[in-house]
């Protein structure tokens, strides 16, 4: 499917500012179903250079109960990550200190770049 992303800090109730600090998101949505990646950085008990992404899946639903975060550090700590383009689910990211990633939303996996 096709995604939607923004530059906005894109923090989320769902992923608190002790864990996770948010720099950009990317969601897509089929039915009442939407999948939303979060990218940025571990938060203030964190590691401030681990990149991390939130993966949240729910219901967008009225009443929708969204799935628990899960969380995915980049293979190297390279400052926070931004989602700099979308090739269907394959998310390229970019680190503050230079990286570049691919995160496989589907198969919830590192590839390549």
């Amino acid at each position: 499917g096709g995604g939607v992303r923004w530059g906005a800090p894109a923090n989320s109730s769902l992923a608190p500012a002790e864990k996770f600090y948010g720099r950009h998101s990317w969601s897509e949505g089929e039915g009442n179903k939407q999948l939303t990646v979060y990218a940025g950085v571990e938060g203030s008990e964190g590691n401030r250079v681990q990149g991390v992404i939130v993966v949240v899946a729910g219901s967008s639903a009225s009443g929708g109960t969204p799935a628990t975060p899960q969380y995915y550090r980049t293979p190297s700590e390279s400052g926070y990550v931004e989602i700099v383009g979308a090739e269907g689910e394959r998310l390229q990211l970019k680190a503050s200190n230079g990286p570049d990633y691919v995160f496989d939303v589907a198969k919830r996996d590192w590839l390549a770049p």
